[in-house]
């Protein structure tokens, strides 16, 4: 079962000419591993969800990802003892909570691409300044996010009350994400963990890989694998670092990155 990045999203996962989401239901059905995507809730029901103030993180993501599982589980043909969940960049950040709120022992393990170690405005600061670098962005737009994420900071920022200075919207969805560390969350937990990065992406960067790896040192089921030429989604290219012109061009998940999926599958499976 595939949960999606940030954004309304298709079952593809369509970002411009990609559909990584495709890609890795084609290539996983392919070697006998049944996928169940689905179109994101922002995306299926875009203008009611834009008319909701209090939408969480939860609404967007960890409820239907959860229910996603479970409406699987009850399909002819599936074994429900070997469910696996992959999270794509949000989607992955995620993946701790999702593993929270399913039933004990129900999903078998996770697979987490791109996924972020840090909480989402460190990683958004840390993006829009590279965009400003490449000036594919305004510095101005920098500056109104690092005054917002500031606000979002402070001890006495509520939610229910946002002061007048905030203007992003969604409160409720924006406070969660500034104040959620999923790397300290999954250090109790025990569903084995898969880490898939590519060292290109300057979306999600190594340096949350690396936190990953640091938090979970303790832990003695989980994996990571790091892959030089990739970029946030999972397609090849070239240079230190991807550029967002990247995802303008067509291009497909390689093989060998479905081969490691299913290896890992085929070797975590009961």
């Amino acid at each position: 079962m595939l949960v999606h990045g940030s954004g309304p999203s298709d079952q593809d996962e369509t970002f411009m000419s990609l559909k990584p989401f495709r890609d890795l239901a084609s290539g996983l059905a392919s070697q006998g591993i049944a996928v169940l995507r689905y179109n994101k809730r922002t995306y299926e029901h875009t203008a009611k969800i834009s008319g909701e103030s209090k939408i969480s993180v939860d609404d967007e993501t960890t409820d239907d990802a959860v229910l996603a599982v479970k409406a699987m589980a009850k399909q002819k043909g599936i074994d429900c003892g070997n469910i696996f969940i992959l999270g794509h960049s949000q989607g992955g950040m995620m993946m701790p909570r999702i593993l929270n709120q399913m039933p004990d022992k129900s999903v078998r393990g996770s697979v987490l691409l791109a996924a972020p170690s840090r909480t989402l405005p460190e990683l958004m600061l840390e993006q829009f300044t590279y965009l400003v670098s490449l000036n594919q962005l305004p510095k101005e737009q920098l500056t109104f996010f690092q005054q917002q994420f500031a606000i979002l900071q402070d001890p006495s920022f509520s939610p229910a009350q946002p002061p007048k200075g905030f203007l992003l919207g969604t409160p409720y969805f924006w406070y969660d994400l500034a104040h959620w560390h999923p790397a300290e969350v999954a250090k109790s937990q025990d569903t084995p963990l898969l880490f898939l990065q590519g060292a290109r992406d300057y979306q999600v960067t190594t340096e949350d890989f690396e936190g990953w790896k640091q938090s979970l040192s303790q832990r003695s089921n989980t994996s990571f694998k790091l892959y030089p030429k990739l970029n946030h989604f999972f397609t090849e290219g070239t240079g230190e670092k991807s550029t967002p012109d990247e995802y303008a061009v067509s291009a497909n998940i390689p093989s060998y990155i479905i081969d490691d999926i299913v290896k890992w599958v085929r070797e975590t499976q009961k």
